[in-house]
């Protein structure tokens, strides 16, 4: 089995530690929400949003049927 020969320094076990690519990434690709100007990730939906978006289908949706229930009982 491998073993360590020489035991690692406080100051090297830092600089692991803090090494760049584990600190945390600046985002550059965020921009406020058209609907309520909140601040969202541009490749994301805003869930508040995708809510109104949901809920705009659904009665889109409703008045399609009502719309096609009124043509069947007219014929």
């Amino acid at each position: 089995m491998a073993a360590p020969k020489k035991r690692r320094t406080i100051e090297v076990n830092r600089t692991r530690r803090r090494a760049d690519s584990k600190l945390l990434k600046l985002k550059t690709n965020i921009e406020p929400c058209p609907e309520c100007g909140h601040l969202k990730q541009k490749h994301i939906l805003f869930r508040l949003t995708e809510d109104h978006i949901n809920t705009r289908q659904v009665v889109d949706v409703n008045e399609d049927l009502d719309a096609s229930k009124r043509q069947l009982t007219t014929q």
